[in-house]
């Protein structure tokens, strides 16, 4: 009995290890494509999640290393209407206008249409919206997948 139960306890730690390798080799956040205005002080960035199941939680965005945005929120449309970058414009007197901990990106939300429901007018689209006084060089997310943490640098 007890070398049955040993054998089960060693499988179960080997498939989760092989998990856990696989996620960190293979990371669910996708990013695609990248709109800014020609001073790059505003940008907004294509998320999505490439993994058929589990959801995505931002934890944290800082940029160029290690500075807080002043302005950040997440867009949440579909691939009909886009995003939309006079937001940010009305948006900039606030400072976090979203909590990224309560938003979640979807499993199968990637911004790469590789499928024709990706394409779709109905398919959700997640847009990560920034704006500073600065040029963004580059933005380093910080979220979690399935109780792990990653992070996804995004050179602009």
């Amino acid at each position: 009995m007890k070398v049955i139960l040993k054998r089960t306890l060693i499988s179960c730690v080997l498939i989760l290890l092989i998990l856990i390798g696989f996620l960190k080799i293979n990371p669910p956040l996708a990013y695609g494509s990248v709109g800014t205005t020609s001073d790059q002080h505003s940008i907004i960035v294509a998320l999505g999640n490439k993994h058929v199941f589990g959801s995505i939680r931002i934890q944290q965005v800082a940029i160029n290393g290690t500075s807080q945005p002043s302005n950040i929120h997440l867009q949440v449309s579909d691939a009909g209407s886009g995003f939309i970058m006079s937001d940010l414009a009305a948006t900039s007197n606030k400072r976090m206008s979203e909590d990224f901990s309560a938003i979640r990106l979807l499993p199968n939300s990637s911004p790469h249409a590789k499928e024709p429901v990706r394409s779709s007018p109905k398919h959700t689209i997640y847009g990560l919206s920034i704006s500073e006084n600065a040029p963004i060089q580059k933005i380093d997310v910080t979220y979690t997948y399935l109780g792990l943490t990653f992070q996804e640098t995004i050179q602009i």
